[in-house]
């Protein structure tokens, strides 16, 4: 039997952590490490990495001007990180975020990729310095990094233009699978100017696809629905409906481990006195219940 995880993991306790903003981009995370196809796929890189570890090791040590590097030597590199890109994107999880990811395979094959990526860009760019990137007649700048965002500064050199590009910086890596939209904002706005703008933006856009529950707020229903006898049902806020979802997690990563439902409802009834000062035993078949409903979201990832 694999190790079981414990309930107060630290990857539980992020899921309960997770903020409104990034909430139901980290919850489908969560589901999309744990299905098959990337299951499949970690496999796959995993076997790219270890074949060829030796390479990549050269690779990175050419990197810090430890070698001297030949053509055929970056051929096979060239051919290896194609292969790695192929199977990253077919993850559908952002690579560029690797540091937020939790599977060590795809965090390693990104960690590769990227320095070979920035390795060939800074080097077709070597005459603009290390801080600018250009393109056409653009010149990139240096990222922003703040709670939540990234701002990408770029300057149009023709134009005499300056623009800023603000992106999602989230405790788990994006997912490829939601629709990305870019919006021109002045951030010199009232805040609440800006609010109400894109409030309307949404509308609009609910009008014209249907007005339905998000994947994260049907999940929260359904297991509202099978566990309303429990003490932590007759509490609101988002919090306690958080808690529920990594339970919900916990209860499907111990049963793919093999952990019987007596073992996985004693681990729950340690949890919850030092998380809600109550003690709360979940019966099995609520346990059942909730394994079924993870298995069928993140089987057919809904």
């Amino acid at each position: 039997m694999k190790k079981l995880p414990k309930r107060t993991d630290d990857i539980y306790r992020e899921i309960e952590q997770f903020k409104d903003y990034e909430y139901t981009n980290c919850i489908a995370y969560e589901m999309a490490i744990r299905s098959k196809e990337v299951e499949l796929i970690i496999k796959e890189l995993d076997s790219v990495l270890t074949n060829n570890m030796q390479l990549l090791l050269k690779w990175n040590d050419f990197l810090f001007d430890k070698y001297a590097i030949d053509a055929d030597f970056l051929k096979k590199i060239y051919d290896i990180m194609d292969k790695i890109e192929v199977l990253l994107d077919q993850t559908n999880i952002d690579y560029m975020d690797y540091e937020n990811n939790h599977n060590s395979i795809i965090k390693v094959a990104s960690a590769f990729y990227l320095d070979y990526f920035e390795y060939f860009t800074k080097k077709e760019t070597k005459k603009y310095g290390k801080k600018f990137l250009k393109h056409e007649n653009n010149l990139y700048l240096g990222d922003i990094e703040g709670d939540g965002f990234r701002v990408s500064n770029k300057y149009n050199e023709e134009l005499n233009y300056h623009e800023a590009y603000i992106s999602q910086r989230y405790n788990r890596p994006k997912i490829k699978l939601f629709p990305k939209v870019n919006v021109n904002i002045n951030p010199n706005l009232p805040k609440d100017e800006l609010i109400a703008y894109i409030s309307k933006i949404k509308d609009e856009y609910d009008k014209n696809n249907s007005i339905v529950m998000s994947p994260t707020e049907l999940l929260g229903e359904e297991l509202k629905a099978i566990d309303e006898n429990l003490l932590i049902n007759k509490k609101t806020g988002k919090y306690l409906n958080r808690i529920r979802i990594a339970d919900m997690f916990y209860i499907y990563d111990m049963f793919k481990r093999g952990a019987k439902q007596n073992k996985i409802q004693l681990e729950l009834s340690y949890y919850y006195p030092e998380v809600l000062e109550q003690d709360i035993m979940i019966d099995t078949a609520t346990i059942k219940k909730y394994y079924l409903i993870a298995k069928e979201y993140i089987d057919n990832l809904k």
